[in-house]
């Protein structure tokens, strides 16, 4: 069915996507695809029973009552209800099962419920658009009609075609409903205009380069010396040699079936329609209840087939996508289990009425009233030793790797179509950015961008705002973001050459071999060595309000002046902060225009470095505190932290609330304004002391002090003990692990190579910020639960069964323990960030040889620890550990499911299939020996004697082999791995057949006991 929208009662399951909003118990739900719609969708209010959702203009409600639930409680779930639409009465469709029946709306009788039910939509002023007697529900016990859809007076006349799809089988007791509403608003074109945009992978390099060589070695402008004209022309020459090299990308098509349809599917929906039509018949014309029966059980068997293969061609198509794996990790199925994959849809801003959007981007980018006349550059005189060499153009456009899909500006061409231009289109450029420098301007084209509105992360079950929050992405000319990083290099060159020009050093934000955790650590050793002096620490995290799309274009220029930066580098920037344009797309699918009056476009090169210039005057406030190295802001790009010191407690708050006003009011001065509703603080102390505050004013709003605070990305608590910090890791964590365990599967999934890619993403969402907290975690309480996953992603890279100890699934995937990991991870930071402040730069061997020494200490940590008695995992740890370092850092041969049972002695051998009560004894049922296990297949079971002696001859092996002297071989060289992996293979694959044969002929006691199957 072609449907913009879905009413769901009793949902198997809720998707968590932005397009899915379900009730509290999850029995209700509506979807909602943007595309089309083509309104912006958001969640109104959310009941126990029900969820309510604005689409545009009107409210959807989705509900679903129990029928076990009795009159008074009913009762109070339609006056609940009533609350998600008691400040409207007009465009409202409420929709659901309510499990009542009434002749109102076609039932036979109506009963208590449907009595009630009644009366209360006649207060409400609700209409029924049920039309017909067609039961919606129809069951073995008879059929019946509790779907019900309200609907305000007002949109009563534009529903049509309302009716039940007794036609299509929905594999439910409840069919499906449709209706159409007419909302007499004329629907925008489907396609958008036409964009430049061009297919890279059937992008002809040969192609591209003759037509760049034909039309780009003599400029075809009246005058080479005119910016616009030798812009314009360059963007000529682009289009024609890339239309010459790929064709175009055109508008896409949206999939109307699902990605597992077949053939199969359409024929047997049609026998389980026509199989319930049938039954339906019989007992509407009262045949004999034998007949009745067995229409019935028919149709059960052709509904249950039906759902049979629909489960089988799902489990097809999703292995078919698994099998990709190897050759692309990161494409569709990694970008669909973590949600990274979103379809073909119109943008946020063709989807929000025109008010609302003109009141967002009135938001966003906040009009400038004042005066902002460019400078008097009348004066200036230009210098050729200003002029851009050509090796400055190929830096910044060959020489440098960018995503290749990342989303190009308006003219459509990528970066890494500019990497592939020749030499003499590089000198043209060149010519061009020149031109710009002597003339003072920043082309115009280049100064307008796509804009893009990126929803932030919505908390579940939040209520959202009218204006939706999000981050605007401005998409520019990837040729203008060249020059715009030759400028930034300038600038950054000048501040080397003059001090005083520099950032301050509390600036973190967009600023080489500076990040979060040199922010972080900062704080820390602020605080720390405030409460060990048995002093205090106040902390105070500013948010600004829409920072870089508010800060006035003036301050910016100001800013420039007063740090003294050349005058060809100003007169640039003056021309770049003016007669800026915004572009996006309407609700009416035509292409609009904004003038964009302030601020730095997120997106570009050198905004960040501008904010960084305009905002560094926020952190000379504390050069005028009297208490020398009291007070200290520290700042990443926007992200501001004020922490004031002392001994004593009273005199510190006061003094932190003056700072924070300080800082708030200068901030208001350079045009930007503070949100304290959304400012929080903490206090820092050392022993517990009576009569903590509870708050701090800053200009006169009482900010409460938290026992923990968020700042770049890591939880900080009064004592840095970052309880709160693993407690959000585990669940963030946890989260992606669920999510990447579809893709590793112990069976027909990608190999181990590619697994420790999926569990190094898991790593750096576990380890961000190991330099702050690294020494904290050998010691924190929630070690134990950081160890549960670490060893889930374990097993998960060399495919083990559930079962296998932390221990040998951590030394097997060759993935340290964190708490020996992470804290090596911060010995490594904190001796190149030392080796750094002594020598100034650091070479590739100095950062190998620092890691490799650290690697190492970190590998006798682990031995110490594994070689403690009595641990779990002893007979792998008896084979790995006193070669750990070859196994760790050896480049061949991966774990599989079969090779992993022999050398965890995890699988289908008698001893573990006995302990976990899969089967009565441990004997081998190949040979009858007493104790099968790991070493019987390696060394005993005469079955596999041909086997094991070709399989000793090839990897050298004596007589009394030990599995050690197995790994010794398999991690000399690649042959000696394969050999031992098919080996494996071979004799597990005949076990586990033996298994199957055991199990069907039933010859071991059953048991439900036992938690070692694996995952397969």
């Amino acid at each position: 069915m072609d449907v913009g929208l879905l009413i769901i009662s009793e949902p198997n399951v809720v998707p968590t996507s932005d397009n899915w909003f379900a009730s509290r118990d999850g029995h209700a739900a509506i979807f909602c695809d943007i595309d089309r719609l083509r309104m912006r969708c958001r969640l109104a209010k959310q009941g126990t029973e029900y969820v309510a959702v604005c689409c545009g203009p009107y409210l959807i409600i989705s509900i679903y009552i129990s029928p076990s639930i009795g009159l008074p409680n009913f009762n109070a779930v339609l006056d609940d209800l009533s609350d998600a639409f008691s400040n409207r009465a007009d465009r409202i469709i409420i929709g659901g099962d309510f499990n009542a029946k009434s002749y109102l709306w076609g039932s036979l009788y109506t009963d208590s419920r449907g009595r009630l039910l009644a009366s209360w939509a006649a207060e409400r002023d609700l209409r029924t658009a049920n039309t017909g007697n067609t039961p919606t529900c129809v069951r073995p016990r008879g059929s019946s009609i509790v779907d019900i859809t309200w609907t305000s007076p007002d949109l009563l006349p534009f529903i049509k075609n309302w009716c039940v799809k007794v036609d299509i089988e929905s594999l439910s007791d409840h069919l499906y409903i449709s209706f159409t509403l007419d909302t007499a608003r004329p629907r925008p074109p489907s396609g958008r205009p036409a964009h430049r945009r061009w297919n890279l992978r059937k992008f002809n390099k040969d192609f591209f380069l003759a037509t760049l060589h034909w039309r780009g070695h003599d400029p075809e402008v009246e005058d080479r010396s005119n910016i616009t004209q030798m812009v314009i022309w360059l963007d000529q020459i682009m289009e024609e040699a890339c239309d010459a090299a790929a064709p175009r990308v055109g508008p896409k098509k949206p999939c109307r079936q699902a990605y597992w349809w077949q053939d199969s599917v359409a024929v047997l929906r049609g026998n389980c329609t026509h199989a319930r039509r049938l039954w339906q018949r019989a007992k509407r014309r009262k045949r004999s209840q034998a007949i009745i029966r067995e229409l019935g059980f028919t149709y059960k068997q052709k509904r249950k087939e039906l759902r049979m293969e629909i489960n089988r061609l799902k489990s097809e198509a999703w292995q078919d996508l698994l099998n990709t794996l190897d050759e692309d990790p990161w494409g569709l199925p990694y970008r669909l289990v973590l949600k990274k994959l979103r379809k073909a849809s119109p943008s946020l801003t063709e989807t929000l009425d025109p008010e609302i959007l003109s009141d967002l981007l009135d938001s966003l980018f906040p009009k400038n009233n004042i005066p902002d006349p460019l400078g008097d550059w009348r004066d200036f005189a230009w210098s050729d030793e200003w002029l851009i060499q050509q090796g400055e153009v190929q830096k910044v456009i060959q020489k440098r790797t960018t995503p290749s899909r990342k989303a190009p500006g308006p003219d459509g061409i990528r970066s890494i179509i500019w990497k592939r231009v020749p030499n003499k289109t590089l000198d043209w450029i060149r010519h061009i950015f020149n031109l710009c420098l002597i003339e003072g301007e920043f082309p115009t084209v280049w100064k307008c961008a796509d804009l893009v509105l990126i929803p932030k992360g919505k908390t579940p079950n939040l209520i959202e705002t009218r204006l939706p929050k999000v981050r605007p992405i401005c998409l520019l000319n990837e040729i203008g973001k060249a020059f715009e990083r030759i400028l930034a290099e300038r600038i950054l060159f000048w501040q080397s050459e003059h001090p005083d020009s520099e950032f301050s050093a509390n600036q973190f934000g967009f600023r080489r071999q500076r990040s979060t955790c040199d922010a972080l650590l900062l704080v820390r050793e602020i605080t720390s060595r405030a409460t060990d002096n048995k002093g205090f620490a106040f902390v105070i995290s500013l948010d600004i309000k829409n920072a870089f799309n508010s800060i006035p274009w003036s301050v910016i220029r100001r800013a420039l002046r007063r740090k003294g930066f050349p005058a060809y580098l100003c007169r640039v920037v003056d021309s770049y902060l003016s007669d800026r344009r915004i572009w996006y797309m309407g609700h009416d699918g035509k292409r609009h225009e904004r003038a964009m009056e302030a601020g730095v476009p997120q997106g570009s090169v050198l905004g960040p470095i501008l904010w960084n210039i305009s905002f560094d005057g926020i952190l000379d406030v504390v050069e005028d505190d009297n208490n020398d190295g009291e007070s200290h802001i520290i700042c990443y790009a926007d992200d501001t932290l004020i922490v004031v010191t002392g001994r004593n407690l009273l005199r510190t708050r006061i003094r932190a609330c003056v700072m924070a006003n300080r800082v708030v009011n200068k901030i208001a001065r350079l045009g930007l304004s503070v949100a304290t509703e959304k400012t929080e603080a903490m206090l820092f102390y050392g022993k517990r002391t009576d009569d903590l505050p509870n708050y701090i004013a800053i200009n006169d709003i009482n900010v409460n002090l938290m026992s923990n605070i968020k700042y770049l990305g890591i939880f900080i608590d009064a004592k840095w003990s970052f309880n709160d910090h693993f407690v959000y890791i585990k669940e963030k964590a946890g989260r992606v692990i669920r999510a990447l365990n579809r893709l590793m599967p112990n069976l027909r999934g990608p190999d181990e190579r590619r697994r420790r890619l999926f569990a190094n993403v898991i790593l750096s969402v576990i380890l961000y910020g190991a330099p702050v907290w690294g020494d904290e975690v050998v010691s924190n309480r929630l070690q134990k639960v950081m160890g549960s996953l670490e060893r889930s992603v374990a097993q998960r890279v060399i495919s083990a069964y559930r079962t296998v100890s932390s221990n040998a699934a951590l030394l097997l995937a060759r993935m340290p323990p964190l708490k020996f990991l992470a804290p090596m991870r911060k010995r490594v930071y904190d001796q190149l960030k030392r080796h750094r402040e002594e020598e100034g730069v650091i070479t590739r061997g100095t950062r190998n040889e620092i890691k490799e020494t650290e690697f190492r200490r970190m590998c006798e940590l682990w031995r110490g620890h594994l070689e403690r008695p009595n641990t779990p995992g002893e007979y792998t740890k008896m084979a790995v550990v006193p070669r750990l370092e070859t196994w760790m850092m050896r480049n061949h041969g991966s774990m599989s499911f079969h090779l992993t049972q022999l050398m965890t002695g995890h699988g289908s051998f008698g001893k573990f299939l006995c302990r976990i009560g899969k089967k009565g004894d441990p004997s081998c049922d190949l040979c009858g020996e007493d104790v099968d296990n790991a070493l019987h297949v390696l060394k005993e079971c005469p079955v596999w004697d041909p086997q094991r002696i070709e399989l000793k001859r090839k990897l050298g092996l004596t007589r009394d082999f030990t599995l050690g002297d197995i790994i010794d071989a398999i991690i000399s060289t690649s042959e000696h791995w394969r050999t031992f992996s098919a080996f494996a293979q071979e004799a597990m694959r005949e076990k586990e057949e033996e298994e199957r044969r055991r199990k069907r002929a039933r010859t071991y006691p059953s048991s439900s006991s036992g938690d070692g199957g694996s995952s397969r």
